[in-house]
């Protein structure tokens, strides 16, 4: 089983249909931020109460974690049944905040293995917190997996989806920027945003919406989000921090699309092969978008190939690892 607290994570529903695993989404029950512990509290006795129901039908255990305290569940699971536990770590679970939890160095050593997603964080992890008698593997996320059949959205223009979380590292200004000059309109497409938009700062709201061929969509539900992310032209992958992989670069070979991807030294190593890396601060990213344009059916070939051969390695590679 597969357990993530929060309403959706593509990379525990993609590893959950490769493995057959069952995957379980313990979702929020309070929308406002300031019963955030109280919701911690009640998915520490939800994931509880699931382990506990399924404790004669499993033997492996896989904990997804985002920054979250669930790491507090594994003493509790180790005495309903001898389980084999993976934790599944996003990145955040070792920032500065997060890490100083009480107990974490003893906790964040408890399970039977650590997975990261990219070989350079685990690398800086493994130091910063001196995990010498762990086992920690590396497991990039698979392609991602359509979760039914897609009806893509018709193109009459080409356009582009930044599906955006609107995090410090996302270059939002320069983007903005970007989008508000002459070089995009003469590319003559759109950009659709997708993302909570609560969470971005009022005046780039302001200009995004000002600007004639670009779409905050809002968040989506996931077959509106599918549809429109699979007949895209190409995804806009932005990030200005190393160390870092993006879950968008994924669904984009996942749905065979074209990423447009932050030229970092991690991301550049894991996917440098294929689609279109632009400068962190997304100097030429008009040429980018153009060569997607005029492009398209060979990188997309290319999109192809790589997602056929991502499935075989993970297949090969990785599947055991959760057996």
């Amino acid at each position: 089983m597969i357990i993530s607290w929060g309403s959706y994570i593509r990379r525990s529903c993609s590893i959950s249909v490769i493995t057959g695993l069952r995957d379980i989404h313990i979702s929020p029950t309070f929308r406002s931020k300031i019963f955030k512990p109280l919701d911690y509290l009640m998915a520490f006795f939800k994931t509880i109460a699931a382990v506990y129901k399924e404790r004669k039908k499993i033997e492996v255990i896989v904990l997804v974690s985002p920054p979250n305290i669930i790491l507090y569940t594994i003493p509790f699971i180790r005495v309903i049944g001898s389980f084999k536990i993976i934790l599944d770590c996003h990145n955040g679970t070792f920032s500065d905040f997060w890490s100083k939890i009480p107990f974490f160095r003893q906790l964040i050593k408890s399970p039977d293995l650590l997975l990261f997603h990219n070989e350079d964080f685990k690398d800086e992890v493994e130091q910063k917190f001196h995990l010498v008698d762990v086992l920690a593997k590396v497991v990039p996320d698979p392609p991602a997996i359509p979760t039914g059949q897609i009806q893509r959205k018709k193109i009459l223009i080409p356009y582009f989806v930044f599906p955006a979380s609107f995090a410090s590292d996302e270059p939002l200004e320069v983007l903005v920027s970007y989008l508000e000059s002459s070089d995009f309109v003469n590319n003559e497409c759109f950009v659709y945003i997708t993302g909570p938009k609560h969470k971005l700062d009022l005046e780039l709201r302001n200009r995004l919406e000002s600007i004639q061929n670009v779409t905050l969509t809002g968040f989506l539900a996931n077959q509106e989000y599918e549809k429109l992310f699979s007949g895209a032209t190409g995804i806009f992958c932005f990030t200005t921090k190393e160390n870092t992989q993006l879950c968008a670069i994924n669904e984009a070979i996942g749905y065979e699309r074209v990423p447009i991807y932050s030229a970092t030294k991690t991301l550049k190593k894991m996917y440098g092969t294929i689609g279109i890396a632009v400068n962190k601060n997304l100097i030429g990213l008009d040429k980018c978008i153009k060569n997607c344009i005029d492009n398209q059916r060979v990188l997309q070939r290319g999109i192809k190939e790589e997602k056929s051969r991502r499935l075989k390695l993970w297949n090969k590679e990785y599947y055991d690892l959760f057996s």
